[in-house]
């Protein structure tokens, strides 16, 4: 009997230890900013520092309030020798999505992945375009500000 309880100790054990093991390359931390407006609220996870030629996420998540919906989203990123403003003046962009369901939505959430090139500027500059818009005859757009996360760059 002892013999029994030694065995399924080391097997629970060797599973706990195996579950904490990370098979392939880690994926940098994300941190959270929510934006908020008349309009809509946003929710975006993002690094806090990237590097030249590594893979990027970004999650972002958007809620329509008021009675407004979403209706299509555009992604963007730039390498900025500046600190990111909602005005880029000569910085490059090195990636552009944009996600628009056939019909608008209540909320609308997506994942964005993308490879750096190997050379950037000091700065990553994220840019979101959220369009929301409230349905009815007329249907009604709202215009909103980009939301501009800086990211910086290391290495």
């Amino acid at each position: 009997m002892p013999i029994i309880v030694l065995v399924i100790a080391v097997a629970l054990t060797a599973a706990v230890l195996l579950s904490s093991v990370e098979v392939g390359p880690r994926e940098a931390s994300l941190t959270r900013k929510v934006v908020s407006s008349d309009a809509f609220e946003a929710e975006v996870s993002y690094p806090i520092h990237v590097r030249p030629g590594e893979e990027v996420k970004v999650e972002v998540s958007v809620k329509g309030k008021g009675g407004f919906m979403v209706s299509a989203m555009v992604f963007r990123a730039y390498s900025c020798s500046q600190k990111p403003e909602p005005l880029m003046l000569g910085a490059e962009l090195v990636y552009e999505g944009s996600t628009r369901p056939p019909e608008p939505r209540s909320e609308l959430s997506t994942t964005y992945r993308f490879r750096l090139p190997e050379k950037l500027d000091e700065w990553l500059g994220l840019v979101i375009y959220v369009t929301p818009v409230k349905p009815g005859k007329p249907m009604i757009i709202h215009y909103t500000e980009p939301i501009v996360i800086p990211i910086k760059v290391e290495g």
